[in-house]
């Protein structure tokens, strides 16, 4: 979850309108889509995804399998550095 809060923010920061996310987790994505419990962390989160998503005209998120995520796939193999760094 953090990791889609960083990609729509950045996507923000760059000036994007529009946003289409792929996330292999069907958890999350029902997270996002209810966001009903506030008291979770991973909420909190969703909550957070949600109020950036609702800055750009339009945005979507789609549940995708894996084997069929292949940027996320890329991306995973490569080390993000740290804010403190």
């Amino acid at each position: 979850m953090l990791a889609i809060q960083h990609g729509v923010e950045l996507a923000h920061q760059l000036g994007y309108k529009k946003v289409l996310v792929h996330i292999d987790s069907s958890q999350a994505i029902s997270i996002i889509n209810t966001c009903a419990d506030r008291a979770l962390a991973m909420d909190l989160l969703a909550g957070d995804v949600l109020h950036i998503a609702n800055l750009f005209t339009a945005s979507k998120f789609i549940s995708v399998s894996w084997n069929n995520n292949s940027v996320a796939h890329c991306l995973a193999k490569v080390r993000c550095p740290s804010r403190q760094e």
